[in-house]
């Protein structure tokens, strides 16, 4: 009997510097996806997170072999990337270096090192001056020029990065995100947070979530609160302050900063409608979020929105209208009263198609074909 033999080990060095920025949809996709990894990687696979010494609290998962980047330099538009040993301790090999975002600014200093780039999004082509989004573009070009595969969060992304540049023949593989698992049994409602019913939208608060239609809109829903959650710019939030006390809306207005993981669970599990009115956006985690816990999810129809909620929420087709987007909420509101159960079905069923085991095991597909390609 011949015996199996068994795959060839190889490391995989994924860039975890935005760690660094926790409470952003690029932190939480790391911590998700190094837990899925951990949980399905083969052995013949090590994980080697790559993430900035300043980083004092990183906890390495089980089978991870952590590289900790003394000191990582500000890359600069002469000096976009800034090549980085590899070996820390060890000897180059068998290896695959996956760039997690476009923002990378660190790049194996091996040029045989396959380099697999994923891409996020390009919202710089939408909410940002001509000038700025060139930079950003040519920065992103270069680190194009250097990656063997490409992966985006969504084929809204695939198609907006074949549209503004140059790909040559790199395969594009689309590797969707998941929701995260909410925190078990439901916690109880927030202290600063009144009784009336609640419409909530949660993310990093700046100008490209188009979150200034939201105080306006609220003046046409009289009896509901509006809560804003998440780290906010402070000229923004002030806008934001600022539009709610003018549209008379201020005492049924609240913007919260960052919330903790049970006052979250809380607006998702009982909040009465998520409103995602975003102008910029490459996959929508918290959308997907809201209809893992069974709430209507109200989305403006653009970018990536309708490839990732499908038909199980709501949308916005004119999403700076105020008046608008109050009249949809309350015919979709409506609607869900109808038959409460069954729209909060509709959308478990949606979110369950994404799995954290299902991308990690994706991405380990595509690591085994770059290592089988190159070494």
């Amino acid at each position: 009997m011949t015996d199996v033999q068994k795959p060839a080990p190889f490391e995989v060095v994924l860039d975890c510097e935005k760690l660094v920025h926790p409470l952003t949809g690029f932190a939480e996709t790391l911590r998700q996806l190094r837990k899925a990894f951990a949980h399905v990687a083969p052995d013949h696979v090590t994980f080697r997170p790559m993430y900035p010494s300043k980083l004092r609290d990183f906890q390495p998962l089980p089978g991870e072999r952590p590289i900790v980047v003394p000191r990582w330099r500000k890359a600069s538009l002469t000096e976009p990337f800034v090549p980085i040993l590899e070996h820390f301790g060890g000897s180059p090999g068998r290896r695959v270096w996956h760039t997690t975002t476009q923002l990378a600014k660190y790049m194996p200093l091996e040029r045989r090192t396959p380099l697999l780039l994923t891409v996020n999004d390009l919202s710089v082509t939408r909410v940002y001056d001509e000038a700025y989004a060139a930079r950003k573009l040519s920065q992103l070009q270069r680190l194009i020029g250097r990656a063997a595969r490409i992966t985006t969060i969504s084929a809204f992304v695939a198609d907006e990065l074949r549209h503004h540049l140059d790909v040559g023949d790199r395969r594009i593989d689309v590797v969707y995100l998941a929701p995260s698992a909410l925190p078990e049994p439901s916690p109880p409602r927030p202290t600063w947070l009144d009784d009336r019913p609640v419409l909530f939208t949660i993310g990093v608060v700046t100008a490209r979530k188009n979150l200034h239609v939201l105080p306006p809109m609220l003046a046409h829903l009289p009896g509901y609160h509006l809560v804003v959650a998440g780290k906010a710019d402070p000229d923004y939030a002030a806008r934001l302050r600022r539009l709610a006390a003018e549209r008379g809306v201020g005492d049924r207005f609240t913007l919260t900063g960052p919330v903790s993981e049970n006052e979250r669970a809380w607006l998702y599990r009982q909040g009465d409608a998520f409103l995602f009115p975003t102008l910029a956006e490459g996959f929508g985690l918290p959308a997907l979020d809201a209809l893992q816990a069974g709430t209507p999810a109200f989305v403006a129809r653009n970018t990536c929105l309708p490839e990732i909620v499908g038909d199980a929420g709501f949308y916005w087709d004119d999403y700076r209208d105020p008046a608008a987007m109050a009249e949809a909420v309350g015919r979709g509101l409506e609607a869900v009263a109808r038959d409460p159960e069954a729209h909060a079905a509709r959308g478990r069923a949606r979110a369950a198609e994404f799995t954290w085991e299902r991308t990690a095991r994706r991405y380990l597909s595509i690591y085994e074909e770059m290592v089988a390609d190159c070494c």
